[in-house]
């Protein structure tokens, strides 16, 4: 059974403004944090860390689930799905149990994770996954809005830009992504290479003029390079396809079964 998650971001209201959340200021800070009504100034994705969890009043609860982009949460004012209006700290956190988490404050579903675990993350997130590599979701992305999910490397590349693009210099980086993530900077690209994508080009006005990362490949040939794809699969993923290529937010990620049978019979 699918669960609808709800998203707290749709009925934010105020942000922040001089508030201070449990004595915790965020403005004139580096890195800058916009108002999260700014929902695309903050990362399409951030990497989820499992943590221990010790708590007396919970003891079959030894794991929690952080996907937040700062150590403390700020105050916010904001309306849940239903209208009511809140005043509360920006994440959302809650514990979740047979696969579905529910937020502490407003008892909506933020995430859907297996186990008895805590889970955290920003109010204009939700989490989606299982196993070790669990990423967040900003609101407008991945595939609770149609759209391809975020690797967890670029997860980590998302959230690295978050931090860069707010002031924080080279140092300050690695010290904010060490306590987010538990690796600095460097450590994370070691431990996770940035993803090979694949950069392909199909001359519309001349036969058999393609190029696969600027070589020409024969048409022939595109196939070792990409997997046969339909136009439907990659519609239904927001992409499009032209004559020879299909393609999802720009990256070429397969070649038109159209044109494979349209070869295979001329």
């Amino acid at each position: 059974m699918k669960i609808v998650v709800s998203i707290l971001v749709f009925g934010l209201t105020i942000s922040t403004g001089s508030a201070m959340a449990y004595n915790i200021p965020y403005e004139n800070q580096i890195p800058y944090y916009p108002p999260e009504h700014d929902v695309e100034a903050y990362p399409k994705a951030i990497p989820c860390v499992w943590q221990r969890f010790q708590d007396p009043s919970h003891p079959n609860i030894k794991k929690a689930l952080n996907c937040t982009i700062i150590a403390w949460p700020r105050e916010v004012s904001y309306t849940d799905h239903s209208g009511t209006p809140h005043v509360g700290p920006n994440w959302q956190e809650g514990f979740c149990s047979n696969g579905t988490c529910i937020n502490s404050v407003t008892g909506d579903v933020f995430a859907e994770v297996p186990g008895e675990i805590l889970a955290q993350t920003e109010i204009m997130y939700y989490i989606q996954g299982s196993g070790d590599h669990i990423v967040a979701h900003r609101s407008g992305e991945g595939p609770m809005f149609g759209k391809e999910s975020i690797s967890y490397t670029d997860a980590g590349r998302e959230l690295r830009d978050f931090y860069t693009r707010g002031g924080a210099n080279e140092r300050a980086v690695d010290t904010l992504f060490k306590r987010r993530t538990g690796l600095t900077w460097t450590e994370w690209q070691e431990k996770y290479p940035a993803e090979n994508k694949i950069s392909a080009w199909c001359n519309p006005r001349k036969d058999n003029d393609c190029y696969i990362n600027d070589k020409w490949v024969d048409e022939k040939q595109l196939t070792k390079f990409l997997p046969t794809v339909t136009v439907e699969e990659i519609e239904s993923r927001n992409g499009f396809c032209e004559t020879i290529l299909c393609f999802i937010e720009g990256n070429a990620v397969g070649i038109n079964n159209n044109f494979i049978n349209l070869s295979a019979h001329p």
